[in-house]
């Protein structure tokens, strides 16, 4: 099963891509075939347009390429189990020696209480506190 970020959004933009093959490669024909005919404001005008419509089909290029690749990394990623967080195994002795630093800690912590005398937080220019 794939996961697209938005599975319309990549044949969208394969569809508007494919329209903009033919419009480029017509104006790089008129630009080549007839450019002894044009006048300067018409060949001005087929290089902006030209330009226009290349730079329209990088952008989609680009963004075809990065929908892809994140289906393939969302993919991935789902492969590995997500949204799932496995516990992990490890030996008996190591599960151990984790439950005595996890019981230290506890008692460390235990050692401390809220300090209920604060009334307010200074945060920079700003204080937080009770309201009078």
């Amino acid at each position: 099963m794939t996961h697209a970020p938005n599975p319309t959004w990549l044949n969208d933009f394969q569809v508007a891509r494919n329209k903009l093959t033919p419009i480029i490669d017509g104006l790089h024909d008129l630009l080549s075939m007839r450019a002894e005919t044009l006048t300067d404001g018409a060949r001005r005008a087929l290089n902006d347009a030209l330009e226009h419509y290349t730079r329209r089909a990088g952008k989609l290029d680009n963004s075809i390429a990065a929908l892809e690749n994140a289906e393939a990394v969302i993919d991935a990623l789902y492969d590995d189990g997500y949204p799932n967080v496995p516990k992990e195994d490890v030996p008996p002795a190591i599960f151990q020696e984790l439950v005595g630093q996890k019981s230290d800690l506890d008692t460390a912590l235990d050692q401390f209480q809220t300090d209920t005398s604060a009334q307010s937080i200074v945060t920079g220019p700003v204080t937080v506190g009770p309201k009078t």
